[in-house]
């Protein structure tokens, strides 16, 4: 029997923090096996409640159609989270009292701290009286009388505040507590998986270098949950989060303009046309309007079954394994992770862009002749993209996660880069979905030889 779903409903103020934790907690809930929906104020006020404008009686409409679609996921068993000011408390308890299960986070943070952290000077405006009917300035805010979690977002750190929540929806009975091993996985083949029938396309989309990695990235399955081109709620919480509309913090956006002259709808298929002529088929499955007025698509690519089936065979096999994605040419540095992951769990998984041909002939050579045939599997790549160098260590987990081991070795993205360990430093465990043994750059210590920056702490 399925687990009874609940309703997560933030309040507060804009820029109070509730779309950073509502994304956040998802990404937590679904590292325990949960179903988990975010329903954003913004993203709501664009779909479900486009048109009402911002008087008493079309808030409380926003409030009470956010708390419909809510309860019916609730009801089916989801994990429903909303993020909206929801300014009136009479129409939030109305909700709760619909709702059953139902967990109120009010947001708290002081006008003076949110002008200060405000980018686009909404708050500043609003005071100098540039603009009216602002929530907390002139337009009223009701703070909640008995909210189930107050987190005092200008006080306390981000995972202070996602730890709190957390620990009443334990103590509730609402989830258990720690994460569920393999729930990344399940989510990875339900993405992947699927049947997708043949369909004759009804126009190509030419596509350069750089998207053409990602496509194939995607067809090989080393990007997933990535499946295609964004849809409009991935690429707004994508610009807005830095993470997928799931909650998973993610490295890097595709989207997808459609050429004039294609016409196309949901389940309609495009062939996308790469270098040297290169092919691949796009199942369409939403066709929506960027920000500057352009016609994008979003959809699935049809997966290449050979490398899938590979990499699906593989999984499981491969947990107890560290992996490393290597990035550049083969050092002494690049031998002594090799040497930690080893010493960390006996077998290691080097991933290599499979055009890289010296850099393929160099891997296998340090294999062969330090004798690791038994301990090291060598795994071929499509040439990966690229990406910013903040986002580079989070493209190598999103890889390595999908190669099915249980712990990655980093290396580092360059001279420019940060170190791999401080790019991923406001991410937990959870959101990783593996655990990171050693990082580079490996160093040259004075006395102690090599090292890395993981194995300094110790």
């Amino acid at each position: 029997m399925s687990r009874p779903g609940f309703v997560v409903w933030f309040t507060g103020l804009s820029g109070a923090g509730k779309s950073t934790l509502a994304t956040l907690l998802a990404a937590e809930l679904q590292a325990r096996g949960a179903h988990v929906e975010v329903l954003d104020g913004d993203e709501v006020r664009a779909h479900l409640t486009k048109g009402l404008g911002f008087s008493r009686e079309d808030r409380d409409t926003n409030v009470r159609r956010i708390g419909y679609v809510a309860r019916l996921l609730a009801r089916a068993g989801a994990v429903a989270i909303t993020a909206a000011i929801s300014p009136y408390r009479a129409t939030r308890d109305e909700q709760r009292a619909a709702a059953g299960r139902f967990l109120e986070v009010y947001c708290r943070c002081p006008i003076d701290a949110l002008a200060a952290r405000d980018p686009k000077g909404l708050y500043k405006k609003a005071l100098a009286g540039e603009i009216t009917g602002f929530t907390g300035i002139d337009d009223p805010y009701e703070e909640p009388e008995r909210p189930d979690v107050v987190v005092d977002t200008a006080e306390r750190s981000v995972d202070e505040c996602l730890a709190q929540i957390l620990r009443v929806i334990e103590a509730r009975g609402f989830m258990r507590a720690g994460p569920t091993p393999g729930a990344f996985v399940r989510a990875r083949d339900r993405v992947h998986l699927g049947a997708l029938g043949p369909a004759r396309p009804v126009g190509e989309v030419r596509l350069d270098e750089g998207a053409w990695a990602i496509a194939e990235g995607v067809e090989h399955g080393v990007l997933s949950p990535l499946a295609g081109p964004l849809g409009a709620r991935d690429a707004t919480k994508l610009r807005k989060e830095g993470r997928l509309e799931s909650g998973l913090a993610w490295p890097l956006s595709w989207q997808l303009p459609l050429p004039a002259g294609v016409v196309c709808g949901p389940g309609d298929m495009l062939e996308l046309v790469g270098p040297e002529e290169k092919r691949m088929s796009l199942r369409v499955t939403e066709v929506w309007t960027g920000d500057r007025g352009e016609s994008l698509v979003a959809g699935v690519v049809l997966p290449a079954g050979a490398g899938l089936e590979g990499l699906h065979a593989r999984r499981g096999a491969l947990l107890d394994a560290a992996g490393f994605l290597v990035r550049g040419p083969l050092d002494e540095g690049h031998e002594r992770l090799f040497d930690v992951a080893l010493e960390a769990r006996g077998r290691l998984v080097l991933a290599i862009p499979r055009d890289d041909e010296a850099l393929l002939a160099a891997a296998l050579r340090v294999v062969t002749t330090r004798g690791l045939e038994d301990s090291v599997l060598v795994e071929t790549l499509p040439r990966l993209p690229r990406v910013p160098a903040d986002r580079d260590a989070l493209l190598q987990v999103v890889v390595l996660r999908n190669l099915g081991v249980g712990a990655a070795i980093l290396d580092a993205a360059g001279p420019d880069g940060p170190a791999p360990r401080a790019a991923l430093s406001s991410l937990r465990p959870a959101e990783l979905g593996l655990e990171v043994v050693a990082a580079g750059p490996v160093e040259r210590g004075a006395t102690h030889g090599l090292f890395t920056r993981r194995m300094r702490a110790r």
